[in-house]
């Protein structure tokens, strides 16, 4: 009778080991189906100005950065955003599910690294790019392709050890 006990117990333990081990060789990054393909299209400009800075954009290496007022992370990650737009890096924000007006004031308040800002208060266009939740990140190629994507903030770890050599690579602003 002892061991019909200690048969399940064992068995449990040995489960929860064999998943532990197996949480530990996970990638943590999210792999993008959309890395080697064509950059999806973008929210429609507001103005002609903002249009101007999208086609100014294009042939050169670029980050879209898709943001909202309300994510801390996004905070989080402003302070790089800032330092990459001083370096001469073209951003493209896109503000997702977010009031425009909100939007406005965070970026009042805590600086507009953003060439441009675009808006996807639906988050239709984020559905097209596969985000998963802001703040997510995307290097462009000047060829129009999509060769990267950082999902959760930008920090200074990833901009030393995966943005910035990526960027060197392509002979970009930052580099």
């Amino acid at each position: 009778m002892r061991a019909h006990i200690w048969i399940p117990l064992l068995a449990l333990g040995a489960l929860v080991v064999l998943l532990y081990a197996g949480m530990q060789d996970m990638d943590r990054a999210l792999p993008s189906p959309m890395i080697g393909k064509a950059a999806p299209s973008l929210p429609v400009p507001e103005n002609s100005e903002a249009a101007a800075v999208l086609n100014a954009a294009q042939g050169q290496p670029r980050l879209v950065n898709f943001w909202a007022s309300w994510c801390q992370p996004c905070l989080a990650e402003h302070p790089e955003l800032m330092a990459l737009a001083e370096r001469g890096v073209t951003i493209i924000g896109v503000n997702y599910k977010d009031e425009a007006s909100a939007a406005a004031r965070w970026l009042d308040r805590h600086g507009n690294p953003f060439a441009v800002v675009l808006r996807d208060p639906e988050g239709a266009f984020a559905i097209d790019w596969g985000v998963y939740g802001v703040p997510e990140t995307y290097l462009i190629g000047p060829d129009d392709t999509v060769l990267h994507k950082k999902v959760g903030p930008v920090d200074d770890a990833y901009l030393r050890d995966e943005l910035q050599p990526r960027l060197s690579a392509l002979k970009g602003p930052a580099s």
